[in-house]
């Protein structure tokens, strides 16, 4: 809890772009990972302050941070967070950073150029800000995608999914992870991730993944050869798939080590687009990656650090 709230502090400063809070943002990162490399929890005052002491000489962990952790631990909660939350900037980043494909830098450009809604954005640009194809989609489905996706939903998308997937290629492994394999009632997106006993980490195989992963997208109703344009948001359609995000392709290499091929998309079954992600590896990378895909975030990066721990890359 302490990290979630120290990476969510240095987040929210960094989103104010302003020179005299770097050193702030520095020191809530470098306390964020310092408390995450802490083996001792902080149950009380006086574990607060050994953390304080095992630290002392490092200029980022000082008295300030040390209220800071004290208050936490008495409220559960951060009363600054509250005050930089009340930002009129920071709740327009906020709110744009929710669009697929705008981080920090290009929320703030925006807001910087007048930006103050995704009326601004879209149909008509205000403000002529540069839109990605990806971002318009991103601002078209915003209010759908924003939504929580019902674990119901996930099963019955999981299952057609599946299905189509096993009739394309017998023996196929299909496995729906991120907060859906955790167990959680309601997911942010759908995360499917594939891989086939037989596939293995070479060129040809490579190849072949790439184009399953095309022939299956194609037959949940993917259409690459007509251009996308908005239509009627509550249009009924035939097909699971609405449209894709991603476009760029890896090209396959002896050196990286994760040679999975990655589509990300919008689908739609009931009454709200949701995010599709969808990711095929070489079965020997499936375990680390169905790890990794199922998460959570906390959970991953404590693995790299244990790996680090034990002079092991992950």
């Amino acid at each position: 809890h302490y990290i979630e709230i120290f990476e969510k502090l240095a987040n929210l400063y960094e989103l104010k772009h302003r020179e005299d809070d770097q050193f702030r943002v520095r020191s809530f990162h470098t306390t964020a990972k310092k408390l995450e490399e802490y083996d001792k929890p902080l149950n009380n005052a006086e574990d607060i302050d050994d953390f304080i002491k095992k630290h002392d000489g490092n200029r980022c962990i000082g008295d300030r941070v040390k209220d800071r952790l004290l208050e936490i631990f008495s409220t559960n909660a951060l009363t600054e967070i509250k005050i930089l939350e009340d930002d009129n900037l920071i709740q327009v980043c906020q709110k744009l950073m929710k669009i697929h494909n705008v981080g920090k830098s290009t929320a703030y450009k925006w807001y910087s150029k007048g930006v103050r809604s995704l009326n601004d954005l879209f149909p008509i640009n205000k403000y002529e800000v540069n839109l990605s194809e990806t971002q318009i989609k991103g601002i078209y489905y915003y209010d759908h995608l924003q939504e929580r996706i019902p674990r119901d939903e996930i099963t019955t998308i999981y299952n057609l999914i599946k299905k189509k997937a096993e009739e394309l290629w017998p023996g196929i492994i299909v496995q729906c992870c991120g907060s859906y394999r955790r167990g959680n009632a309601t997911s942010g997106d759908i995360d499917i991730l594939l891989t086939h006993p037989k596939s293995k980490n070479t060129t040809h195989d490579y190849n072949y993944r790439s184009q399953y992963l095309k022939k299956l997208l194609k037959s949940l109703g993917l259409q690459t050869d007509i251009p996308w344009k908005p239509d009627a948001l509550d249009k009924k359609q035939n097909h699971l798939i609405t449209c894709q995000l991603n476009s760029f392709v890896p090209e396959y290499s002896k050196q990286r080590n994760d040679n999975n091929k990655s589509w990300m998309g919008i689908c739609k079954l009931f009454n709200f687009h949701r995010r599709l992600d969808v990711k095929i590896y070489p079965y020997e990378q499936y375990a680390f990656a169905l790890l990794y895909f199922t998460g959570n975030g906390y959970f991953n990066r404590s693995m790299r650090f244990w790996c680090r721990q034990n002079k092991m890359h992950l």
